[in-house]
């Protein structure tokens, strides 16, 4: 009996003999004639290592290391350069948080106050990270689950009732039979059991409960103690070995010890996100406002610049100048091993002569690894399960498949129109205004001012182009405050003079600026002084000079072989117009406008799909046309297939999509070049207040396309009336519209679904007789960026 208590936590004999050891020495010490503690303590630890080791808290592997590593530096030669590496060696496993942590926010409500206060437009992504934080509170904050098995009814309510004390959710089984079947329906952290029992005794639950339940604490309690049964049941599986009648405190105490590393384990598989969109769209900020939420520690590394394997996985203690890999610098520098770590770009890792970075990310990315990671350069395994790794990229697309299968992808999507209104409105506006001086008063920009900023001089899918023309803005706001007296005056017309802008926008702008900052036909709001500058979108239109970009609108009548498309890139999405025309010739396809291979492939899909059903497309006109997959002259005419009636004349096709500066590429232009074949082959107008995006099948299918988002905020900001996607992509289409409606958003055309060609014509061509006049289209799409359907 008295071995079993004396494993729970009595003084071991080594630990007393050496108490007693010292308490001789200290007696020693106190004799005349002699040199006192301090004297000592410093003689046998020269460095102060051995003081900074007894003081750190450091695993046991680590000690060992480092006791190991003074003894050899004691015999060293101080001026030797093995004392140097050395002392560094030391210093660094001395600095690394081998069981710092920090610990988490539990308040689910505070983490989405913190995302709603530094973030707007980004619906998916809060949902995703509120999603995680709230996985990890309902782990965090439930009670341990604890089963007790006994036969005796008297001692297994006298545990539970302990144990429910203590705040455990406790559950009681009569036996081993009926233990198993509540393992079944439930998850428990501990179960303390009663050795001898009738049916399943005490080590055949445990044998059965390790194939159930291997994460699963037992407590072995028994009033028939005999040193084999204790070493039996400790090999069984039993973390702990206690007899009858049972120590309450003890009881407490090993059941607390065994729950100890409990929510060590139910965090120590945490995900690795990764964050893919376009720059600018708020990827980092996402990072540290999550880090935030948590209330951990933030750390961004770049890995743009990462050539050298080396540089993650540290370098051997080889030669002068060896240091460890920059995550174990990283964990250094925040001195905790749970910070939220953020892998930036990590799509631009490159790979030399030197190994491949990408491979050794492996390691310390795989949940199954990376609990027992090894730096080179510390040869000793450090636990990176806690930390939240984040990594962010541009696109997937030159990751490497192992690399990307260890983590969770997020896509971050463009902004709207709406969104960056908000975002300039709460956060990039004011900003600029203090980093500018221009506080006293604030000038006030109207919401039309900032959307014509965001339509008429940015392109992008983010918000950093906004951000530098608004600080564009502030800064002339600030020369013409500084020219007019500085923050006692106002904004004088001399700043005004030398600037050029549209006709009548310069006379409007300084009128507004000479009435006191308020436009002429506005009223001044209460709130706002009179002599706040007032920035209209005349005022800024005149500041910052012509407009950078313009977006295509639709507009006109229904026109014969032009159809309107949809296209979407980096920038976010775009209208373009595909025009086709038919001329006499040798029966050649043209197709020009800076096209893809891919897009080619399109046109000649939909032009074969035209030829194969031209009888049910109501089209005419082919019998003379090229094969379309040679593109170029052809054979003798063919025969048009009735007799006593020659070959129709040979035609050339021509189709041509704007904007032939900047290249395009991609499927989902097949079903707008086929509308466009059969409104020009049938003589049938297509509506231009309807644009399509789908990939075409030669049989006639339309097959899903990706993009939807940045598709339909495309052709609302248009003005188109209704978007013909494909029938696969309905289910994603529907979701966007229902998040629009559901955060105020309107505005989103209407969406109809096409499963075939027949389906898109249906919706896009008006009768042959509602033909207005041919001829060409609108004007093509003049973008910022490369265009991908």
């Amino acid at each position: 009996m008295i071995f079993f208590r004396r494993q729970g936590g009595d003084t071991p004999a080594d630990a007393s003999d050496a108490a007693g050891q010292a308490g001789q020495t200290g007696g020693q010490s106190g004799q005349p004639g002699q040199s006192g503690q301090p004297a000592q303590s410093d003689q046998a630890d020269p460095t102060g290592l051995r003081a900074r080791c007894a003081a750190a808290d450091l695993p046991d592997a680590v000690l060992g290391v480092l006791e190991a590593e003074i003894g050899r530096m004691e015999k060293t030669d101080a001026s030797a350069p093995e004392n140097a590496i050395a002392l560094n060696y030391v210093e660094c496993l001395l600095d690394l948080p081998w069981n710092g942590l920090t610990r988490d926010s539990l308040d689910l409500a505070r983490a989405a106050a913190v995302f709603d206060a530094s973030h707007a437009g980004l619906g998916q992504v809060r949902e995703r990270v509120l999603e995680h934080l709230a996985a990890r509170v309902l782990c965090a904050t439930q009670p341990a689950a604890v089963l007790v098995v006994d036969d005796e009814p008297i001692a297994r309510d006298n545990v539970a009732h302990v144990l429910a004390r203590e705040g455990y959710a406790v559950d009681t089984a009569a036996n081993g039979e009926e233990a198993l079947a509540r393992l079944a329906l439930r998850r428990y952290d501990c179960i303390v059991t009663d050795l001898k029992m009738d049916r399943m005794d005490g080590m055949q639950l445990m044998e059965a409960a390790r194939r159930v339940a291997p994460d699963t604490r037992i407590v072995v309690v028994t009033g028939y103690a005999t040193v084999d049964t204790a070493v039996q049941a400790l090999k069984t599986g039993a973390v702990q070995y206690l007899s009858k009648p049972i120590d309450i405190a003890e009881l407490r105490a090993t059941v607390r010890e065994a729950l100890a590393d409990r929510a060590q384990g139910l965090s120590s598989r945490a995900p690795v996100l990764c964050f893919t969109g376009p720059p600018g769209v708020g990827k980092t900020s996402v990072g540290r406002a999550l880090a935030e939420a948590l209330g951990r520690r933030f750390y961004r590394m770049s890995l743009a610049d990462l050539r050298d394997e080396a540089e993650l996985r540290g370098h051997r203690r080889t030669y002068v100048g060896a240091m460890p890999g920059r995550i174990i610098q990283a964990l250094r520098a925040t001195g905790v091993r749970n910070p939220v770590f953020m892998l930036d770009e990590i799509d631009k890792v490159g790979q030399d002569a030197k190994g491949d970075p990408a491979m050794a990310l492996l390691e310390v990315l795989d949940p199954e690894q990376n609990g027992r990671f090894v730096d080179r350069y510390l040869e000793i395994p450090f636990d990176l399960s806690q930390v939240l790794f984040i990594a962010t990229a541009n696109g997937v697309e030159r990751l490497r498949g192992p690399l990307l299968d260890r983590m969770e992808v997020v896509e971050f999507h463009g902004y709207a129109e709406a969104d960056k209104l908000d975002i300039a409105t709460r956060f990039l506006l004011p900003r600029q205004l203090r980093e500018h001086g221009l506080t006293a008063p604030y000038p006030q920009v109207t919401p039309a001012a900032l959307s014509r900023i965001i339509n008429d001089y940015t392109s992008e899918a983010g918000v950093r182009g906004l951000e530098r023309e608004l600080a564009r803005l502030c800064r002339k706001l600030a020369r013409l405050r500084l020219e007019a007296g500085g923050h006692a005056g106002g904004v004088g017309l001399t700043g005004l003079a030398g600037m050029t802008g549209p006709a009548g926008t310069m006379e409007r702008a300084a009128s507004a600026v000479s009435a006191g900052g308020i436009a002429p036909g506005t009223t001044a709001p209460d709130a706002v002084p009179s002599n706040t500058l007032l920035v209209d979108e005349a005022v800024a239109a005149a500041l910052l000079g012509p407009p950078r970009y313009r977006h295509d609108a639709v507009h006109g009548a229904p026109r014969v072989g032009t159809a309107t498309g949809l296209v979407w890139s980096e920038a976010g999405g775009e209208i373009v117009f595909v025009e086709a025309a038919r001329m006499a010739g040798s029966g050649q396809l043209i197709l020009t406008g800076s096209l893809g291979e891919v897009l080619k492939e399109s046109a000649r899909i939909a032009l074969s799909h035209i030829r194969a059903e031209a009888e049910h497309l109501g089209v005419s006109g082919l019998s003379g046309q090229a094969d379309p997959v040679q593109g170029g002259q052809s054979g003798p005419p063919s025969q048009s297939g009735q007799p006593g009636q020659d070959a129709s004349p040979a035609q050339d096709i021509h189709i041509h999509i704007p904007a032939g500066g900047i290249a395009k590429d991609g499927p989902s232009a097949g079903l707008t070049i086929c509308v466009a074949l059969v409104s020009l082959l049938s003589g049938r107008p297509a509506r231009a207040d309807v644009a399509l995006s789908g990939e075409l099948s030669l049989s006639g299918r339309v097959l899903p396309v990706s993009g939807v988002r940045e598709k339909l905020l495309a052709a609302a900001r248009a003005g188109a009336r209704t978007v013909v996607l494909p029938a696969a992509n309905e289910a994603e289409a529907r979701a966007l519209l229902a998040e629009f409606a559901a955060r105020g958003s309107g505005g989103l055309p209407r969406v109809a679904f096409a499963a075939r060609v027949q389906d898109a014509l249906a919706v896009a061509l008006l009768p042959a007789k509602a033909a207005g006049s041919e001829g060409g289209g609108p004007a093509g799409n003049q973008g910022g960026g490369p265009c991908s359907s």
